[in-house]
C-alpha cells in the first residue's frame, strides 16, 4: 500500500471520514499545501477522507504535478469521477489520485451493459406470490423439496439490472443502501475506466468519448500504477478467520466477496488439494523411511505406490470438478 511513501499526518487513508459540502460532486480536490488556482476554476482546498475505489499513482516533477498529470485529472473530472489528489511526502516524486464512481454513474453503466445482479430471495418470493395483474401474470409459488436439492427455490437467482426496476428486488449486504456492494463497485469502476463512455460538453452536446489510455500511460512511464484500494476491516476479518484453518474451513465466501470469484475458486482448490494430499502423505511417509533405512531405491512396492499416485491424481481432479461446481453455484 501507499503508507510507507507518505507522511501519515497527510495521508487521508488514516483520517476518519468527515462531512464536506463538496463531497458528492465531481470536482477535483487537492491537498492543502497550495493556494493557487487550477484550470476550470478548481482550487486547492484542505484534504478530506472518504471511501474510494481506485488509486492512480502519477509521477511529479520537482515536487509539482506535471502538465500531463493535471490533464489526466481534468479528463477524469470531465468523465464524472469524484477525485482527491495529494502528493507523497518522502521524496516528492509521486502524486496520488483517489477516485470513486458516483452511484448514479454506476447505475447508468450497469443498466447499459445489462449487468446481472443477485436477486433478493425474499423479495422474489414475495413478488411471485403477488403476481402481476397488469400483465395478466397470476400468483405462483415454488415449493421446496429437500429430497431433491438443499437449495431453496429462490436462492442464487440473477437478473439484469435496470434503473426502471425497484432496487429492493436486488440483494444487498446488511445495512447497504444499494445493491452495488464493494466487489460490484470495483468491477464496474474498472470496466468504466477501460470503456469509451460518451461525455457531455459544457454546451450540452454529447460527444463520443475515449478511454483513459491506462495501459499506454503505464507503458510510457506517465503513470506509475493504478490499483483498487483495500478495506482494512474486511482484510483483517479474513485474516482472522484464516487463522482457524484447518480446524475450520477457509472463509471462501468472504474471499469471493472481497477478492472476486477467481481468487475464491483458487483458494477453494488449494483447500481441496491440501486435504487430498493427506492420503499419499500417510502412505508415502513410511515408504520413504523404508527406502532410507534399507538404502534401496528399487523396493518392489514402489511401482504399486506409483500406480496409487496416478489413480489418486485422477480421482482428486474429478472430485475437484464436482467441488468447484458446488462452489460456483
Amino acid at each position: 500500500m501507499i503508507e510507507p511513501l507518505i507522511d501519515s499526518t497527510e495521508n487521508p487513508m488514516r483520517k476518519p471520514a468527515t462531512p464536506s459540502a463538496a463531497a458528492g460532486t465531481n470536482k477535483t480536490y487537492f491537498d492543502g499545501e497550495h493556494n493557487e488556482a487550477l484550470p476550470d476554476g478548481n482550487e486547492w482546498i484542505a484534504d478530506f477522507a472518504g471511501q474510494w475505489d481506485f488509486c492512480v499513482v502519477m509521477p511529479l516533477e520537482n515536487g509539482e504535478w506535471t502538465k500531463r498529470g493535471l490533464g489526466y485529472i481534468d479528463n477524469l473530472t470531465k468523465l464524472g469521477y469524484e477525485l482527491f489528489a495529494y502528493k507523497g511526502k518522502r521524496d516528492h516524486t509521486e502524486g496520488y489520485i483517489l477516485l470513486r464512481t458516483p452511484i448514479e454513474k454506476l447505475r447508468a453503466f450497469a443498466d447499459n451493459i445489462d449487468m446481472s445482479l443477485l436477486l433478493d430471495s425474499e423479495e422474489v418470493a414475495k413478488q411471485l406470490a403477488a403476481g402481476d395483474p397488469e400483465n395478466n401474470i397470476g400468483p405462483a409459488e415454488i415449493a421446496h423439496v429437500p429430497e431433491v436439492t438443499k437449495y431453496f427455490p429462490y436462492e442464487y437467482i440473477y437478473g439484469k439490472y435496470s434503473k426502471s426496476i425497484d432496487e429492493k428486488l436486488y440483494w444487498r449486504e446488511n445495512g447497504a443502501e444499494t445493491p452495488f456492494r464493494e466487489l460490484i463497485r470495483l468491477k464496474l469502476c474498472a470496466l468504466i475506466l477501460e470503456s469509451r463512455p460518451p461525455r457531455r460538453e459544457p454546451d450540452g452536446r454529447i460527444v463520443p468519448g475515449e478511454n483513459l489510455k491506462i495501459r499506454r500511460y503505464l507503458r510510457n512511464g506517465w503513470m506509475k500504477g493504478v490499483f483498487p484500494l483495500h478495506d482494512r476491516v474486511k482484510t483483517e476479518l479474513i485474516d482472522f478467520k484464516m487463522k482457524f484453518y484447518p480446524k475450520q474451513s477457509l472463509p471462501l465466501d468472504d474471499m469471493k466477496e472481497y477478492f472476486g470469484e477467481k481468487i475464491g475458486l483458487y483458494f477453494g482448490f488449494t483447500e481441496h488439494y491440501t486435504r487430498w494430499l493427506l492420503a499419499p502423505a500417510i502412505i508415502g511417509f513410511p515408504l520413504q523411511i523404508a527406502v532410507f533405512a534399507l538404502n534401496d531405491y528399487d523396493l518392489p512396492v514402489l511401482p504399486f505406490y506409483s500406480i496409487f499416485i496416478a489413480l489418486w491424481a485422477v480421482f482428486m481432479l474429478e472430485v475437484n470438478l464436482a467441488y468447484r461446481g458446488l462452489l460456483i453455484h
